[in-house]
């Protein structure tokens, strides 16, 4: 099997550890010191789809779809999920977890691919393809998440 490159191939695996896993397991610990048993706090964890692997022939992932993460960066993010989990079966902290795929939106930096495919069309610049064309992508208007995250907290 041929390794695939990634987006995230630029940044390094160890910033991605650091952020998603010691940067969960700080919070979790936080959450953990300040909760004693209250039933009017949770902690949510915003995960991603990327633990779920590349999107197959039917171009969506359930809940119940088994974690396979394909890079450093969501390996990190199910190593997250996993800490979240431990937390909540070993110390009963309360917790939800939400996998969103990507977000878009205003202030999108504007190399990202919606702002830079608006720009070059824009512009009369060629479109960018990425891998052979036919790779799909999931994307979520920023707002819509954030309903979605204050739904669970409801």
């Amino acid at each position: 099997m041929r390794p695939k490159a990634t987006l995230t191939a630029h940044f390094r695996s160890k910033d991605f550890v650091e952020t998603n896993i010691n940067g969960t397991f700080s919070l979790l610990e936080a959450a953990r010191n300040l909760w004693k048993g209250r039933t009017d706090v949770r902690f949510h964890h915003i995960s991603t789809d990327e633990v779920y692997g590349s999107l197959g022939d039917t171009g969506y992932f359930l809940e119940t779809t088994s974690y396979d993460p394909r890079s450093p960066y969501s390996a990190s993010k199910a190593a997250s999920d996993h800490l979240v989990r431990a937390y909540f079966h070993t110390y009963g902290l309360p917790v939800t977890i939400s996998n969103c795929s990507n977000n878009y939106g205003p202030y999108h930096f504007p190399e990202k691919l919606i702002p830079l495919i608006i720009l070059n069309a824009l512009e009369g610049k060629p479109l960018p393809i990425y891998g052979d064309g036919k790779n799909v992508r999931d994307w979520l208007y920023v707002e819509d998440h954030c309903e979605a995250i204050w739904m669970i907290f409801k």
